[in-house]
Protein backbone atom coordinates (compact mmCIF):
# COMPACT_ATOMS: atom_id res chain seq x y z
CA UNK A 1 0.00 0.00 0.00
CA UNK A 2 1.17 3.75 -0.91
CA UNK A 3 1.23 5.54 2.69
CA UNK A 4 2.67 8.86 3.79
CA UNK A 5 3.26 10.84 6.83
CA UNK A 6 2.34 14.37 6.72
CA UNK A 7 2.96 17.23 8.91
CA UNK A 8 3.34 20.97 8.29
CA UNK A 9 6.56 21.14 7.01
CA UNK A 10 6.76 17.84 5.49
CA UNK A 11 5.65 14.73 3.34
CA UNK A 12 6.94 11.44 3.92
CA UNK A 13 5.90 8.90 1.32
CA UNK A 14 6.31 5.40 2.43
CA UNK A 15 4.96 2.05 1.55
CA UNK A 16 3.35 -1.02 3.47
CA UNK A 17 4.00 -4.79 2.62
CA UNK A 18 2.62 -7.26 4.71
CA UNK A 19 3.74 -10.88 4.85
CA UNK A 20 4.11 -12.63 8.15
CA UNK A 21 5.52 -9.37 9.49
CA UNK A 22 4.19 -5.83 8.51
CA UNK A 23 7.48 -3.48 6.21
CA UNK A 24 7.73 0.22 6.56
CA UNK A 25 9.67 1.21 3.80
CA UNK A 26 10.91 4.43 3.45
CA UNK A 27 13.27 5.90 1.16
CA UNK A 28 15.91 8.39 0.66
CA UNK A 29 17.34 7.53 2.68
CA UNK A 30 16.39 3.64 2.41
CA UNK A 31 14.84 2.29 5.90
CA UNK A 32 12.70 -0.85 6.57
CA UNK A 33 10.58 -0.97 9.76
CA UNK A 34 9.58 -4.87 10.78
CA UNK A 35 6.74 -5.31 12.71
CA UNK A 36 6.33 -8.83 14.02
CA UNK A 37 3.05 -9.11 15.92
CA UNK A 38 3.07 -12.55 18.22
CA UNK A 39 0.33 -14.09 20.63
CA UNK A 40 2.01 -12.66 23.60
CA UNK A 41 4.45 -10.02 22.67
CA UNK A 42 5.52 -7.67 19.56
CA UNK A 43 9.04 -6.95 17.86
CA UNK A 44 10.22 -3.82 15.75
CA UNK A 45 13.12 -4.25 13.51
CA UNK A 46 14.81 -2.31 11.52
CA UNK A 47 17.29 -3.03 7.92
CA UNK A 48 19.58 -0.67 6.67
CA UNK A 49 22.48 -1.82 4.10
CA UNK A 50 21.12 -4.84 4.01
CA UNK A 51 21.32 -5.75 7.57
CA UNK A 52 18.29 -6.47 10.31
CA UNK A 53 18.34 -5.50 14.27
CA UNK A 54 16.18 -5.36 17.09
CA UNK A 55 15.14 -1.50 17.40
CA UNK A 56 16.43 -0.97 20.97
CA UNK A 57 14.69 0.40 23.59
CA UNK A 58 16.99 3.47 23.99
CA UNK A 59 15.44 4.61 20.82
CA UNK A 60 11.54 4.04 21.47
CA UNK A 61 11.10 7.76 22.74
CA UNK A 62 13.11 8.93 18.78
CA UNK A 63 10.31 9.74 16.65
CA UNK A 64 9.72 8.11 12.98
CA UNK A 65 11.39 10.14 10.04
CA UNK A 66 11.10 12.93 11.96
CA UNK A 67 6.77 12.75 12.54
CA UNK A 68 5.17 12.75 15.45
CA UNK A 69 4.99 8.69 15.71
CA UNK A 70 7.83 7.08 17.57
CA UNK A 71 9.01 3.80 17.29
CA UNK A 72 7.21 2.63 20.22
CA UNK A 73 4.24 3.65 19.07
CA UNK A 74 5.19 1.71 15.92
CA UNK A 75 5.82 -0.79 17.61
CA UNK A 76 2.25 -1.41 19.42
CA UNK A 77 3.93 -2.81 23.22
CA UNK A 78 0.99 -1.37 24.78
CA UNK A 79 -1.03 -3.36 23.24
CA UNK A 80 0.11 -6.37 25.21
CA UNK A 81 -0.13 -4.84 28.71
CA UNK A 82 -1.83 -6.92 31.07
CA UNK A 83 -5.34 -6.70 32.79
CA UNK A 84 -6.61 -4.23 30.39
CA UNK A 85 -9.90 -2.35 32.30
CA UNK A 86 -13.05 -1.11 31.72
CA UNK A 87 -13.90 2.12 32.23
CA UNK A 88 -17.28 2.61 30.73
CA UNK A 89 -18.56 3.72 27.65
CA UNK A 90 -18.90 7.54 24.88
CA UNK A 91 -19.47 8.16 21.76
CA UNK A 92 -16.38 8.98 19.17
CA UNK A 93 -17.60 10.76 15.93
CA UNK A 94 -20.95 9.50 16.23
CA UNK A 95 -19.69 6.06 17.16
CA UNK A 96 -20.52 3.97 20.69
CA UNK A 97 -17.45 3.15 21.88
CA UNK A 98 -16.53 1.38 25.02
CA UNK A 99 -13.71 2.89 26.82
CA UNK A 100 -10.44 0.46 28.17
CA UNK A 101 -7.39 1.37 30.09
CA UNK A 102 -4.33 -0.61 30.13
CA UNK A 103 -1.11 0.09 32.39
CA UNK A 104 2.62 -0.23 31.79
CA UNK A 105 4.04 -2.92 33.75
CA UNK A 106 7.31 -1.53 33.68
CA UNK A 107 9.47 2.09 33.69
CA UNK A 108 10.56 1.62 30.08
CA UNK A 109 7.98 2.93 28.55
CA UNK A 110 7.20 6.72 27.75
CA UNK A 111 3.57 5.87 28.73
CA UNK A 112 2.68 4.77 31.86
CA UNK A 113 -1.03 4.52 30.73
CA UNK A 114 -2.91 3.72 27.43
CA UNK A 115 -6.50 4.22 27.14
CA UNK A 116 -8.27 2.92 23.99
CA UNK A 117 -11.73 3.92 22.47
CA UNK A 118 -13.46 0.48 20.90
CA UNK A 119 -16.00 0.52 18.51
CA UNK A 120 -18.48 -0.98 20.04
CA UNK A 121 -20.12 -3.01 16.99
CA UNK A 122 -17.16 -3.72 14.85
CA UNK A 123 -14.12 -4.04 17.70
CA UNK A 124 -12.04 -0.84 15.33
CA UNK A 125 -9.94 1.10 17.27
CA UNK A 126 -11.43 4.79 17.21
CA UNK A 127 -9.04 6.38 19.46
CA UNK A 128 -5.82 5.82 21.38
CA UNK A 129 -4.16 8.03 23.81
CA UNK A 130 -0.79 7.52 25.81
CA UNK A 131 -0.49 9.11 29.36
CA UNK A 132 3.19 9.63 31.31
CA UNK A 133 2.91 8.35 34.83
CA UNK A 134 1.58 11.41 36.20
CA UNK A 135 -1.28 11.01 34.25
CA UNK A 136 -0.67 14.07 31.67
CA UNK A 137 -1.47 13.17 28.34
CA UNK A 138 1.27 13.04 26.09
CA UNK A 139 0.29 12.01 22.62
CA UNK A 140 -3.24 11.28 21.03
CA UNK A 141 -4.32 9.13 17.89
CA UNK A 142 -7.96 9.11 16.41
CA UNK A 143 -8.93 7.54 12.95
CA UNK A 144 -10.79 10.30 10.85
CA UNK A 145 -11.96 8.26 7.76
CA UNK A 146 -11.57 4.80 6.42
CA UNK A 147 -11.95 4.01 2.81
CA UNK A 148 -13.09 0.68 0.84
CA UNK A 149 -10.30 -1.44 -1.42
CA UNK A 150 -10.86 -4.79 -2.82
CA UNK A 151 -14.08 -4.49 -0.81
CA UNK A 152 -13.02 -3.83 2.54
CA UNK A 153 -13.00 -1.32 4.75
CA UNK A 154 -9.50 0.12 6.11
CA UNK A 155 -7.92 3.36 7.21
CA UNK A 156 -7.66 6.41 5.46
CA UNK A 157 -6.72 8.69 7.41
CA UNK A 158 -5.22 9.42 11.02
CA UNK A 159 -4.24 11.93 13.25
CA UNK A 160 -1.58 12.12 15.45
CA UNK A 161 -1.47 14.71 18.22
CA UNK A 162 2.16 15.41 20.49
CA UNK A 163 1.24 17.47 23.51
CA UNK A 164 3.19 19.34 25.98
CA UNK A 165 2.31 17.64 29.48
CA UNK A 166 2.32 20.64 31.22
CA UNK A 167 0.09 23.26 28.97
CA UNK A 168 -1.76 20.34 27.10
CA UNK A 169 -0.70 22.60 24.28
CA UNK A 170 -0.74 20.64 20.63
CA UNK A 171 3.18 21.01 19.47
CA UNK A 172 2.53 19.23 16.77
CA UNK A 173 -0.02 16.96 14.35
CA UNK A 174 1.30 14.53 12.18
CA UNK A 175 -1.71 12.48 9.98
CA UNK A 176 -1.09 9.30 8.78
CA UNK A 177 -2.69 8.47 5.43
CA UNK A 178 -2.94 5.65 2.79
CA UNK A 179 -3.16 6.86 -0.73
CA UNK A 180 -4.24 3.25 -1.87
CA UNK A 181 -2.55 0.34 -3.39
CA UNK A 182 1.19 -0.04 -4.99
CA UNK A 183 0.81 -2.11 -7.96
CA UNK A 184 -0.43 -5.37 -8.07
CA UNK A 185 -0.55 -5.75 -4.30
CA UNK A 186 -3.34 -8.27 -2.53
CA UNK A 187 -4.82 -8.11 0.44
CA UNK A 188 -5.79 -5.24 3.33
CA UNK A 189 -2.36 -4.45 5.33
CA UNK A 190 -3.58 -1.95 7.57
CA UNK A 191 -6.02 -4.32 9.00
CA UNK A 192 -3.37 -5.76 10.43
CA UNK A 193 -2.58 -3.32 12.58
CA UNK A 194 -5.76 -1.24 13.22
CA UNK A 195 -8.24 -3.38 13.07
CA UNK A 196 -9.11 -5.19 16.77
CA UNK A 197 -11.28 -6.53 17.98
CA UNK A 198 -12.02 -9.90 20.04
CA UNK A 199 -10.20 -9.88 23.45
CA UNK A 200 -10.87 -6.38 24.07
CA UNK A 201 -14.41 -6.50 22.16
CA UNK A 202 -15.21 -9.17 24.79
CA UNK A 203 -16.19 -6.55 26.94
CA UNK A 204 -19.05 -5.54 24.26
CA UNK A 205 -21.09 -8.49 24.76
CA UNK A 206 -23.83 -9.15 22.26
CA UNK A 207 -21.20 -7.53 19.52
CA UNK A 208 -21.16 -11.14 17.13
CA UNK A 209 -18.47 -11.42 14.25
CA UNK A 210 -21.60 -11.04 11.80
CA UNK A 211 -23.29 -8.36 12.78
CA UNK A 212 -20.38 -5.91 13.74
CA UNK A 213 -20.55 -3.05 11.48
CA UNK A 214 -18.49 0.07 11.32
CA UNK A 215 -18.89 3.81 9.99
CA UNK A 216 -15.74 5.77 11.46
CA UNK A 217 -16.27 8.65 8.71
CA UNK A 218 -19.50 10.06 7.60
CA UNK A 219 -19.28 8.60 4.22
CA UNK A 220 -17.46 5.43 5.15
CA UNK A 221 -19.70 2.24 6.27
CA UNK A 222 -18.46 -1.68 6.53
CA UNK A 223 -16.76 -4.02 8.36
CA UNK A 224 -13.18 -3.80 9.10
CA UNK A 225 -11.32 -6.75 8.46
CA UNK A 226 -8.42 -8.66 9.97
CA UNK A 227 -7.17 -9.12 14.03
CA UNK A 228 -3.27 -9.54 15.09
CA UNK A 229 -2.15 -11.71 17.59
CA UNK A 230 -2.33 -9.59 20.70
CA UNK A 231 -6.65 -8.91 20.84
CA UNK A 232 -6.64 -12.39 19.66
CA UNK A 233 -8.55 -15.66 22.29
CA UNK A 234 -7.58 -14.68 25.41
CA UNK A 235 -10.67 -13.70 26.51
CA UNK A 236 -10.47 -13.68 30.60
CA UNK A 237 -8.33 -10.60 31.16
CA UNK A 238 -11.16 -8.63 29.94
CA UNK A 239 -14.10 -10.63 30.52
CA UNK A 240 -12.64 -10.25 33.92
CA UNK A 241 -12.06 -6.41 33.45
CA UNK A 242 -16.33 -6.16 32.62
CA UNK A 243 -17.50 -8.41 35.24
CA UNK A 244 -15.56 -6.19 37.81
CA UNK A 245 -17.42 -3.43 36.52
CA UNK A 246 -20.74 -5.12 37.43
Amino acid sequence: MKAQLRTASANTPFQIVVDDAVHYRFENPDQELILELRDDSSSLSERLGGKTAPVRPARFDDSVRGAGITYEDLSLRFLYWKDPKLLGEETIRSRKAWKMELQAARASSQYGVARLWIDQESGALLRIEGYNRDGKLLRRFEVISAQKIDGQWMLKQMRVETLNPETQKILNRTYLEVLGKAGAEPGNPLNKVFTKRQQLRSAAPGCSKRKCRNNISEQSSGRFEGLPPPLRGGRKHSESALTQQK
